[in-house]
This record gives structure tokens, C-alpha cells and sequence, in this order.
């Protein structure tokens, strides 16, 4: 109770969080870049499930908050019928813990829901080599976590700005990798990677603008957000863009759409897809 409340002090993880570019074995062959976008990444699951289905299997996954989270429970079990049954199973309380005092999400229960998902093995101990996206609060840089608590790693990526906690931990404080890198492309490429599929899950007020008489600072994020994603995008060979609503959720009946639009969307281009694992 103390900690849900934010009174009781969390305990340290013995193994940080941390970046070390070898960690990820030199110039992976095909990497798999996961946006941010909340809820809306659920589209990530339907994409690798189409993935799966015609043989094709990244060498490198990156992945940016809730694209984050998808690329570590991936990258611990390559099951995307494991993961989508894993996916709709979830419910709020299982990561979401609200703080009265500090009035936001703390962030402990996803940390340990993914722990726990991942059998409690560190990010450079699972199937597939794997970067988690964060943000550094000082310098709003990127920084990829590759080696260290998966937990604590998926928690730093995905503590958005007002709604989580700031995470903080080798005396560095993180918040959300969306806001350095939604889309972190380049970070893929700076491990090497020869080849890469884009996922871009995130807001496009573009193709699906907010209700009329939403808030203007609405649409300014997601313009804002957009132009950090285009200064990325031309460094994919492939990008799939799951055509989103705006309005998102976490109702089973959203997700299993989410999942369906991803799958779409991969489909779309699996040719492209096929070419380029041929490569």
C-alpha cells in the first residue's frame, strides 16, 4: 500500500539499465524498428505476426515506449500468437499503478509485469538482440538501452511526459524515448543495421485529425512528433504505417482492431517485405 501510494521506497535493481553497443552483434543482417504511439501499438503484434507467417525474422529489434514494449516481449519469446494472446489477457492493473501523492503513473507495475513476462532475464540474455529507446531528461538525446533490467528499461521508454513518473537511476534521470526518437531509425543504423522495417504506429493527424473542438495543443503534439519521425523516415527501406483512428483505448474490442489494422497494413506491403529479407 505505501508504495501505490508513493511513500515506500522502490528497491534498487542489481542490474541497471544501461547502453553497450556490444551487446548487439556487429551489423545485424535485418532490423525491426517499433514506434511509440500507446495503445496504438498494438498494430506492432499484427505486423509481426504477418512477419512470422512469411519466415521473415529480424536480427535487431528497436523499439520506442510501447514499441518498446512489444520488442522486448518479443524479443524474449518470437511467438507472436504468444504475444497477441499475452497482449489481449492484459488489463490496466497490471501496468498501470496510479500515486496519490506524486498523482501519476509511478510505473512500478509495468516493470515488473515485463520482468515477470520475460522470466526475469535482462535485455542481453533474451532470444533476440534487442534496444530499448528512452529519453534523457537533460539533454533530450537518445539513449539505447541494450544490456541491463529489461523491467526497468521498458518502464524508462514509456514514462510519458505528465501521465508517468520520470525514471531515474545511475544518477540520470529518463522519461519517454518518444520524445527524443518516436521512430529511432538511426539507432538502428548505428548498430550496423544493412536493412530496415519501420513500423510507425504513432499519431497522424494527417490521415486521422482530432475531433472538432479538440484542444489545439492536440494537434501541435502530433505535428510536433511528426517532424521528429520524417527527419528518420528516408533512412527505412521499409516502412509500414498502420492506418489508425485518432480517438485510442485499451478495450479488448481496440486492441484485437489494432492488431487486424497492423496485419492489414503489413500485408500491404509484404512483396517489399520479401524482397528486402531476400537481400
Amino acid at each position: 500500500m505505501l508504495s501505490a501510494c508513493g511513500l515506500g521506497p522502490e528497491p534498487p535493481p542489481l542490474n541497471l539499465p544501461r547502453s553497450d553497443p556490444s551487446a548487439i552483434p556487429p551489423t545485424p543482417r535485418l532490423a525491426l524498428v517499433l514506434s511509440s504511439g500507446g495503445p496504438r501499438g498494438f498494430a506492432h503484434i499484427g505486423v509481426l505476426k504477418v512477419l512470422d507467417q512469411a519466415g521473415i525474422r529480424p536480427d535487431l529489434l528497436v523499439g520506442s515506449s510501447s514499441g518498446a514494449f512489444v520488442a522486448v516481449l518479443y524479443a524474449a519469446d518470437p511467438s507472436p500468437r504468444a504475444l497477441e494472446a499475452r497482449a489481449l489477457a492484459l488489463t490496466g492493473t497490471d501496468v498501470f499503478d496510479y500515486s496519490l501523492v506524486q498523482r501519476r503513473i509511478t510505473g512500478t507495475g509495468l516493470q515488473s509485469w515485463v520482468n515477470q513476462a520475460v522470466n526475469g532475464r535482462p535485455l542481453d540474455q533474451l532470444k533476440l538482440p534487442v534496444a530499448v529507446v528512452a529519453t534523457r531528461s537533460d539533454t533530450q538525446h537518445p539513449v539505447a538501452f541494450t544490456r541491463g533490467d529489461a523491467g526497468l528499461a521498458v518502464r524508462a521508454s514509456s514514462a510519458v511526459l505528465g501521465s508517468f513518473a520520470p525514471v531515474e537511476f545511475g544518477g540520470v534521470t529518463y522519461v519517454d524515448g518518444d520524445v527524443a526518437s518516436p521512430l529511432p531509425i538511426d539507432v538502428a543504423r548505428s548498430f550496423g543495421a544493412r536493412k530496415v522495417i519501420a513500423v510507425d504506429v504513432a499519431q497522424n493527424v494527417g490521415r486521422a485529425p482530432a475531433p472538432i473542438g479538440s484542444p489545439a495543443n492536440w494537434t501541435q503534439e502530433a505535428l510536433d512528433r511528426r517532424a521528429k519521425i520524417e527527419r528518420e523516415l528516408s533512412r527505412a527501406d521499409v516502412v509500414i504505417a498502420p492506418t489508425l483512428p485518432y480517438i485510442t483505448g485499451f478495450s479488448a474490442d481496440y486492441r484485437k482492431m489494432a492488431i487486424a489494422t497492423g496485419e492489414a497494413a503489413a500485408r500491404a506491403v509484404l512483396p517489399q517485405l520479401r524482397a528486402l529479407a531476400a537481400q
